[in-house]
């Protein structure tokens, strides 16, 4: 018998048992989705078992501008708990927000994602910074499906990483100042810093505590943090202590030559790391001509900007200084988020569908084998986006809360966004939104009534 003739029957053998495997993984698959997935995707409160949902998003899931335990996943655990008062289980509510980042950048993930953080409820929050490219979700046909070479694969991998709902690298950063200045607390360099990556973050209150020693002790006030704390008080409607800010800068000479000479650099970095360079070099210019009283120019920059993304807060606040300088009514907080444009024609829509239904299709794939229910938020989407996002939701067996649209219909919305940034949300506006998709949840019977 030939070496050929020997080695067939072992490999169809070996073929028919891994086939077997596949199959009873595959059974095994459907089982537990049909008896654990009820029990897994609702509400553990009634049920004797803790409720887990994880929360992923941008800005306003992280909620930038406000304390960590004012953004809407800590509040919408408070409210999950004061449901579970006469239990002795507690809500875990994870925020796993990420900045500038959709519901592509988590669908590529979503595995590990769930792996970790094993939630009941998956929350997502789509908006229309997400990637309008299909194969990013890492759809490779019907071969996808298959269990036991992903199980193969993932025996054979290096060990993970550490986590995959990672801390906000700006918190990180704020972390080891601290550490710093508390060993030290002498260093007006670290100091300064801290302030910087403060009023970054938008915490501007606590930016301007930091900097109280440097104020106190006679010292220069650092342009860089001067800078945006000049953009804090112009969003507060305080414009003459915006004004001293202004001028701290401009006390600075060498800090506006630095800015000037540093443009070409910016923009190249802005490139190297994927940011849109052009809006991005329009602002430092108009940002540069603001400094200098080049008012005519500055405005005609800025609103070239404000027509590439309507969302660049940095672009309203200065535009809301030149309209004081010029005698113009101050803008309402709540006007540049909802005054958006949004021009998207067809073929536009019809890619952010396809791209939408590969990214969710994704995510459902994996949340329907750990038995995670998928909710889809709207805030932040365009009008012309929130009938799709609906569409494909339902399509794919996910609840949608349109909060984008209820936010429309708020009679008086000022007072939910934040004074700071007109395009995030006060501690008021994320307890509203947590108050949205608790209400979804009940209403789609994902947590329990009160």
């Amino acid at each position: 018998m030939s070496t050929r003739t020997r080695i067939l029957p072992v490999l169809g053998g070996s073929l028919l048992g891994l086939l077997t495997v596949e199959a009873g993984l595959q059974l095994t698959k459907r089982a537990v989705a049909h008896t654990d997935a009820p029990a897994t995707a609702h509400a553990h409160a009634t049920e004797g078992g803790d409720l887990r949902i994880l929360c992923l998003g941008a800005c306003y899931t992280i909620g930038i501008g406000t304390p960590p335990e004012s953004a809407y996943p800590a509040i919408l655990e408070a409210r999950l708990d004061a449901q579970l008062s006469d239990s002795q289980h507690d809500s875990v509510v994870i925020n796993g927000g990420q900045r500038g980042k959709s519901i592509d950048h988590f669908a590529a993930e979503i595995d590990s994602l769930l792996t970790e953080t094993q939630p009941d409820i998956l929350i997502v929050g789509v908006n229309r910074r997400m990637s309008l490219d299909p194969t990013s979700a890492g759809a490779a046909g019907p071969l996808q499906a298959l269990i036991l070479p992903r199980l193969i694969s993932l025996a054979l991998a290096p060990p993970p990483e550490p986590s995959s709902v990672r801390a906000d690298p700006l918190a990180l950063e704020i972390q080891a100042k601290r550490a710093a200045l508390a060993s030290d607390p002498n260093q007006p360099e670290v100091i300064s810093d801290l302030a910087t990556l403060l009023a970054k973050r938008g915490d501007y209150r606590t930016a301007l505590d930091v900097l109280a020693p440097l104020v106190e002790a006679d010292q220069p006030r650092p342009p860089p943090v001067s800078l945006r704390l000049f953009r804090y008080h112009i969003a507060l409607g305080e414009f003459d202590t915006a004004a001293e800010h202004m001028a701290a800068v401009r006390a600075e000479p060498r800090f506006t030559r630095r800015m000037e000479s540093d443009l070409r650099a910016r923009v190249d970095k802005y490139k190297a790391d994927g940011r849109n360079a052009r809006l991005r070099g329009r602002l430092d210019s108009a940002r540069l001509a603001v400094i200098r009283e080049e008012h005519g120019q500055a405005r005609q920059l800025l609103e070239q900007v404000i027509a590439m993304d309507p969302d660049t807060a940095d672009a309203w606040h200065l535009l809301a200084w030149l309209d004081d300088v010029e005698g113009k009514p101050a803008s309402a907080p709540s006007s540049a988020f909802l005054r958006r444009t949004h021009d998207r024609d067809a073929d536009g829509l019809r890619a952010f569908e396809v791209a939408l239904t590969a990214h969710v299709g994704q995510i459902q794939a994996a949340a329907t084998e750990t038995g995670t229910a998928v909710v889809l938020h709207t805030l932040a989407a365009s009008p012309e986006q929130i009938p799709v996002i609906q569409a494909v939701g339902q399509e794919h067996g996910a609840l949608v809360i349109d909060v984008q649209t209820a936010l429309t219909r708020v009679a008086d919305p000022d007072p939910l966004f934040h004074p700071t940034d007109h395009l995030r949300f006060s501690e008021a506006g994320n307890a509203w939104l947590a108050e949205q998709v608790h209400v979804g949840l009940m209403e789609a019977g994902l947590v329990g009534s009160p």
